[in-house]
């Protein structure tokens, strides 16, 4: 018995665009991001779904509702799958960050980075690990032997990725994830496993 999970990153935001941190700022889709939607839900249309489930924030909630609109399904919405908290640096653009806090702050993959919270209310990697895999495990024990369609964030996404086995640790930050983009993975209830079926691994810096 398996239970087939489409993973989405929401389209691109005007924030994406002018490279700024977003975090729980509710952004919602650029005219890019509308349009790359629904390229995205032209392209699942005839996929059998049963389950939609989305981040609230609304970037991601108006990219599910576009792809639902081919589906007799209502978009369940889940803080859960909500982008971490970027704290202080919610609105500023990465050059910004990478200028004022490298030498604070420890590097991706650095000791200390997976359980740093940024000041302001930031979450950690863990943080953010914590709850999207504890939320992904409940989902899918709901949907035996059917497909369902998880719409998240770029870093909540890297962290299921690494909850399914698809990333160590260290590469979580370093793994490239698309806006609107989409993976497929299935979950064996017998083997308490998720493997990769289409989660093609490219990061930055390589």
């Amino acid at each position: 018995m398996k239970t087939k999970l489409y993973i989405v990153r929401h389209g691109t935001t005007k924030w994406n665009e002018e490279r700024r941190m977003q975090g729980w700022t509710d952004t919602p889709l650029s005219e890019t991001g509308i349009r790359q939607a629904e390229e995205l839900a032209q392209q699942l249309q005839h996929e059998t779904i049963h389950g939609i489930y989305s981040s609230s924030l609304q970037r991601a909630a108006q990219t599910a509702s576009l792809i639902a609109k081919h589906h007799t399904i209502r978009v369940i919405l889940e803080d859960d799958l909500r982008e971490g908290r970027f704290g202080i640096f919610e609105g500023m653009i990465w050059e910004e960050v990478n200028k004022l806090y490298s030498k604070r702050y420890p590097l991706p993959g650095e000791a200390g980075r997976f359980s740093l919270r940024v000041e302001g209310g930031g979450e950690s990697i863990e943080d953010i690990y914590q709850r999207v895999s504890r939320l992904v495990d409940g989902i899918v024990k709901k949907h035996p032997s059917q497909t369902i369609m998880l719409v998240s964030h770029g870093l909540a996404i890297k962290c299921i990725a690494y909850h399914f086995g698809i990333v160590e640790r260290d590469s979580i930050e370093r793994l490239k994830i698309g806006n609107a983009e989409h993976y497929i993975v299935e979950y064996s209830h017998r083997d308490k496993a998720f493997n990769p079926i289409h989660f093609p691994l490219e990061f930055y810096n390589d």
